[in-house]
């Protein structure tokens, strides 16, 4: 583990691990485009995946999105992972929309990579997001982080804000 240590108003903190990137040919960079998706290795933390990847589809940089959403909430529940250790109100009333195992797609994933069907994990993460913005000061209280974060999370990469959308957002803007 590695400390930035240098945490200030004017420094910069970069999250980058290339041991879990995939190189895309020249070719393709070309016709690039937000929504563009490629058939890559799935590889990386399975507790930050996205659906697509964890569905093993091909995947574009909406899977970073998702990840940066779920790296967000995480630190603002307090360390606490939005669907692997999800918020009480989420485990005591389990979405109707979804089938039984949809709800554990979220908790076992990180141990068997057990997948599900689009609706399902639509259907589920939105339940997990609510209760988890919900279970932290932020996501109760702050509007636009409530709007970044579903926008961030949803489980239909189409659907899905894509990184200029993130960073245009009222929430990284600000007043």
């Amino acid at each position: 583990p590695h400390a930035h240590e240098e945490c200030r108003a004017e420094s910069h903190v970069k999250l980058v691990d290339f041991g879990s990137t995939s190189m895309v040919p020249l070719s393709e960079i070309d016709s690039m485009n937000a929504d563009a998706v490629f058939p890559m290795p799935q590889r990386g933390a399975l507790s930050s995946m996205s659906p697509e990847r964890l569905r093993a589809e091909p995947y574009g940089s909406k899977a970073d999105v998702w990840s940066v959403g779920v790296a967000l909430l995480h630190a603002a529940r307090g360390g606490q992972h939005p669907f692997l250790a999800p918020a009480r109100a989420f485990v005591a009333q389990q979405p109707a929309c979804a089938d039984p195992s949809a709800t554990k797609f979220w908790r076992l994933c990180a141990a068997t990579g057990c997948t599900s069907d689009l609706a399902s994990s639509e259907c589920v993460s939105r339940s997990a997001v609510t209760a988890a913005l919900n279970d932290c000061a932020l996501g109760r209280e702050n509007d636009r982080f409530r709007a970044f974060i579903r926008h961030a999370l949803q489980a239909d990469p189409r659907k899905r804000a894509s990184i200029d959308d993130l960073l245009a957002s009222d929430w990284i803007r600000g007043p």
